[in-house]
């Protein structure tokens, strides 16, 4: 606990959490175009359409691309401080090894990001309300995907985490993430691949898509053991590589 807290220190230095929520906030713009589009609060208060899907449907996309981004770049930031003062040997000497330290840097980003998303989703849904939606919630609906995403985060973070230790040009994990955040946003049309590829899971959970044929929206069944196995895999790589990582000579 008190690496965690050491590492929590180093993010109010970093400016880690007003970084996360300008990073955060631009999804909500990308939400309003859907709620402030002429007639679109007289649509989603129609009880023949899906409640508050188009507005869900929204913010998955803006997520797809801010998201990859956020996890690459917070990661970036926690891991280079490392790379730039020593940090990796000044930690070891105190018997906290490369990968001990980038798992406290893991569980500090996750105390952050967590709270992070649910403001995020809140200042959407509160957004919706202040529009003139009077369509209840579809709270399961909501749930589903706030929780799925911050999974979907949480193993992108950790691999981020890993790539920054091991690649002292920050250059490579913040574009990795770029990059992952247009294959994000591509994985919408292409739902068969997505499931193979990390961050095609910003798609995978989006629990609500386009009908077939029409300009209406259908709710689906996101594939949750597929999500699972991400989890699973995910955690048992990061442990194995971040041990991994105190074999390696710095």
């Amino acid at each position: 606990m008190g690496g965690i807290r050491l590492e929590m220190t180093k993010m109010r230095r970093l400016h880690v959490m007003p970084l996360t929520l300008v990073l955060l906030a631009a999804a909500i713009p990308i939400v309003a175009l859907s709620l402030f589009a002429p007639g679109a609060v007289s649509r989603l208060n129609d009880p023949h359409e899906l409640p508050w899907g188009q507005p869900l449907l929204n913010f998955a996309f803006a997520n797809a691309l801010i998201h990859p981004i956020l996890v690459a770049v917070l990661a970036s930031r926690q891991t280079d401080i490392e790379h730039s003062s020593g940090g990796w040997f000044l930690n070891a000497t105190t018997g906290r090894t490369p990968g001990t330290l980038c798992r406290m840097k893991f569980f500090a980003l996750v105390v952050v990001v967590i709270p992070a998303i649910l403001v995020q989703t809140g200042v959407v849904v509160a957004l919706g309300l202040v529009t003139g939606i009077r369509v209840p919630l579809d709270v399961p609906m909501w749930s589903w995907y706030v929780v799925s995403l911050i999974l979907v985060d949480m193993v992108l973070l950790a691999f981020h985490i890993w790539l920054s230790a091991i690649r002292g040009n920050q250059l490579v994990g913040v574009g990795t993430g770029l990059v992952g955040g247009f294959i994000a946003l591509y994985m919408f049309l292409v739902p068969s691949v997505a499931r193979v590829i990390p961050w095609g899971y910003y798609a995978v959970i989006t629990p609500v898509t386009m009908a077939a044929g029409s300009d209406g929206l259908v709710p689906v069944l996101p594939p949750w053991p597929w999500l699972a196995g991400l989890v699973l895999f995910g955690a048992a790589a990061f442990v194995w590589c971040t041990k991994r990582l105190d074999r390696v000579e710095r």
